[in-house]
């Protein structure tokens, strides 16, 4: 059916949502629990990101029996579409040589003696969960989560390293970018909240976003990604996040206004009932007549990076759709469409 050669007139506060609340699922931890470091190591197939407990958000405090310091500054300056630059703070350790063991979304991928490590073979447009330890005879604590979200496919990186003038190279840069506007949350569940916001200007290109979480650097976003999904929050609680642009002379703009955003109370049982009514209007301002619908299109996601699956809903007698295996955790929308096959606009069905 064609879409969008005309739409109808479909208010989200005519589309309403009843939910069943639903219990939050339990989470895991790092794996490596191994008492003595590996001295090789190998980058992994990409996978999609898996969920982590909120618990395993912040490194431990508590050191590993042979003092070993869990690596600071976990960071990462440039991003392409299948890779990542990941660099931290060397552990000094005397004489012994200290390696480093790096995890992704849980999974051990490499170890390494150099404070620096280059992640191949993304996916694009993916969002990763990376954590790093050092370690001697035992490994210490790993680092807080850094969450990496790759560029589109097609994009290239800009570099992180400042070009130094010689021939065939970019001029000396000490430009800024300007700080990130239109920083807002969408889209805020129990769990996760949605940021997005409005690309940062800069004279030769912005290469990432940082964005921090009650003052601690939580994301690092290809700079030619405008959203982040922030995991594994507690329910309702308030967190303040700032952002803040990168080029790739590594040029820093200033943080944006700090936001706040609650997440909601937990919901806590297990089946999603949606509900709406017949829309009566066009987008033109004509009345739709009932026997004008022809049906509906219901479309859920686990989350933002997940693609929306579609169910559809025939006739013009269904104002209300139930299932047991949903979540109301996930992102529900619906359409109503005519006997033409033109459709309206797709409107969230939120919990109320």
């Amino acid at each position: 059916m064609s879409r969008n050669i005309c739409r109808f007139f479909c208010q989200q506060s005519l589309l309403v949502m009843s939910l069943l609340t639903v219990a939050c699922g339990g989470g895991g931890s790092d794996s490596g629990s191994d008492s003595r470091p590996v001295t090789t190591g190998s980058s992994s197939s990409a996978t999609s990101i898996a969920p982590t407990p909120s618990s395993a958000q912040q490194a431990s405090s508590i050191p590993s029996p042979n003092g070993t310091a869990t690596p600071a500054n976990l960071h990462s300056n440039e991003i392409s579409a299948t890779s990542v630059s990941l660099a931290w703070d060397a552990v000094s350790m005397g004489t012994q040589a200290v390696q480093y063991r790096i995890t992704r979304n849980g999974k051990i991928i490499a170890t390494t003696e150099s404070p620096t490590y280059n992640d191949n073979g993304l996916e694009p447009g993916q969002q990763y969960l990376y954590r790093v330890q050092s370690g001697t005879t035992s490994w210490s604590a790993y680092t807080g989560a850094l969450a990496i979200r790759t560029a589109p496919a097609g994009t290239a990186a800009n570099s992180s390293s400042s070009a130094s003038g010689r021939p065939g190279e970019l001029p000396y840069d000490n430009q800024p970018p300007s700080i990130p506007s239109g920083f807002q949350a969408t889209n805020v569940k129990d769990t996760r909240i949605d940021l997005v916001w409005q690309a940062a200007r800069d004279n030769v290109g912005v290469s990432v976003y940082e964005i921090h979480r009650n003052g601690d650097l939580v994301a690092t976003i290809s700079g030619r990604v405008l959203t982040y999904l922030d995991q594994n929050l507690s329910p309702n609680t308030r967190y303040t996040y700032t952002l803040r642009a990168r080029d790739g002379a590594g040029n820093v703009s200033g943080f944006s206004l700090p936001l706040d955003a609650q997440t909601i109370g937990t919901l806590s049982t297990t089946g999603v009932k949606l509900t709406w009514q017949h829309p009566q209007q066009r987008e033109n301002g004509r009345y739709l007549e009932l026997n004008e619908i022809r049906g509906y299109e219901l479309r859920y996601r686990p989350d933002s990076l997940s693609a929306y699956k579609v169910v559809a809903i025939p006739g013009n007698t269904t104002t209300a759709y139930t299932s047991a295996s949903w979540s109301p955790h996930w992102d529900f929308e619906i359409a109503v469409y005519d006997n033409k096959g033109l459709y309206s606009e797709f409107v969230a069905l939120r919990p109320q």
